[in-house]
């Protein structure tokens, strides 16, 4: 097992950084769909970084996003937790319903449509700070 907790700064010079913590972590444990994985946390870690900026109305230095993935022999768990306000229930469970053709217009929502089709779960949770988490069990083909 492989378990990497790495927090940075909520701003979008982490970005990069957190992603090659991402796919370094999932090529060292043997995923085979690492891309597709890093793509999906990715996509939330952008979302996490826009949440705690407008929570903080742009003045997200002193605030950070965390970064926790679980690599275990047959499924990686990635949880990805910011400081902003969180997604409301409501927003995932219709995300959870929805294809691409209901988003393609929309200035919001293709991300987490993305996220979906990658991973076999994605689930949020809030508490002092915001949570999503994704899991994908090994050889799970969503592509």
């Amino acid at each position: 097992m492989i378990e990497v907790i790495i927090k940075s700064p909520a701003c979008d010079e982490s970005i990069e950084f957190l992603d090659r913590i991402c796919e370094k972590t999932l090529m060292q444990a043997g995923f085979e769909d690492w891309r597709s994985i890093s793509f999906a946390v990715h996509e939330i870690i952008i979302n996490g970084i826009e949440a705690t900026k407008q929570k903080c109305n742009e003045n997200s230095s002193d605030k950070v996003i965390t970064l926790k993935i679980y690599a275990k022999e047959d499924e990686v768990e990635i949880h990805v937790e910011d400081e902003g306000d969180g997604m409301d229930k409501g927003r995932l469970d219709k995300v959870n319903e929805m294809d691409f053709e209901d988003v393609l217009g929309d200035e919001s929502g293709r991300g987490l449509l993305m996220v979906k089709h990658f991973v076999d779960k994605i689930w949020c949770e809030i508490g002092a700070k915001h949570s999503v988490k994704i899991q994908k069990r090994r050889g799970r083909n969503n592509e």
